[in-house]
């Protein structure tokens, strides 16, 4: 088949193992210099990839990817978990039926899970149950509506009460409210 003169070998030493970087196998055909010559010309490989630059990007990506990895997996939970009242208001706003808006539900928005997101109009709408009145979830709701605000989404709340008794209302006040935003439907109205 091959003598140790024709075998293809690896021109490059950090192609080696791990472990044997450097080292050049003897009986491979390759002087000293060629490898080091072959090491030092990298004209042959493509540039990175965009955000690959180096090892500090790429942990940024990472360390990125699995934190956004979490909210998914968190978001995903919620999904499959709603509240009667987050369900009874989807039945509304899914498939573009509030006037040709599209919303998403339990949509990840920098470090925080949104109830339901207009991306055109930035409105966020947030269902607050009894649990939001208590142990410091006032200050924090207010902190989370403030940190959206300066991304440049509108915090909607809408009580479950109120969502309960009151739909129509509730529906009107969200169609005001995107109109207030300037946004103009996503087209393929299938409702009102």
């Amino acid at each position: 088949m091959f003598t140790n003169e024709e075998s293809p070998q690896p021109p490059f030493g950090h192609l080696l193992p791990r472990g044997e970087k450097g080292e050049i196998e003897q009986g491979s055909g390759i002087t000293a210099e060629q490898a080091e010559d072959a090491k030092a010309d990298t004209s042959n490989f493509p540039s990175p990839f965009q955000g690959e630059g180096g090892p500090k990007d790429r942990m940024r990506v990472r360390s990125k990817s699995i934190r956004n990895l979490h909210l998914t997996k968190r978001a995903r939970s919620l999904r499959r978990h709603q509240t009667p009242a987050e369900s009874a208001l989807w039945r509304q706003l899914r498939d573009r039926r509030l006037s040709g808006y599209k919303f998403r539900r339990q949509y990840p928005a920098g470090s925080f899970v949104l109830d339901f997101y207009c991306s055109k109009a930035r409105l966020a709408i947030e269902l607050d149950g009894s649990g939001h009145t208590k142990n410091g979830q006032p200050d924090y709701d207010k902190s989370r509506t403030s940190t959206l605000a300066g991304h440049g989404i509108e915090v909607v709340r809408v009580w479950n009460d109120e969502l309960q008794q009151n739909p129509q209302g509730v529906v009107t006040m969200l169609l005001a409210q995107l109109a207030r935003r300037g946004a103009e439907p996503d087209g393929g109205s299938r409702g009102e």
